[in-house]
């Protein structure tokens, strides 16, 4: 079942800031077709390729990291038939001091 991806306001104010410092937005294309393919195939490149794990304190909360891009982070939200894009960038752009995104 394909999901419907939906970014919030802060994940387009993320991408600008991305596109803005020249960083290639193409490795994020791909994770978000992975996250909306919504397979096992595609869940299981997510967590062996990406690292994508539940964040700790949340329910249906997942983070992963982009590609070879180090410490570029995207959080999204799942619910029902629908992904919510939340953020992307560095750790501490996205989840704070606090771990808290």
């Amino acid at each position: 079942m394909r999901l419907a991806l939906v970014p919030t306001g802060a994940f387009a104010r993320d991408l600008k800031r991305m596109a803005r410092k020249h960083v290639p937005l193409e490795p994020v294309e791909e994770v978000l077709d992975l996250i909306a393919e919504n397979s096992e195939a595609s869940l299981r490149t997510l967590e062996a390729r990406h690292r994508m794990h539940i964040l700790q304190g949340y329910a249906a909360v997942y983070e992963c990291h982009i590609g070879n891009a180090g410490d570029l982070l995207l959080v999204w939200h799942r619910e029902g038939d629908a992904a919510y894009i939340l953020r992307l960038g560095s750790h501490d752009q996205v989840l704070g001091r606090r771990g808290r995104y």
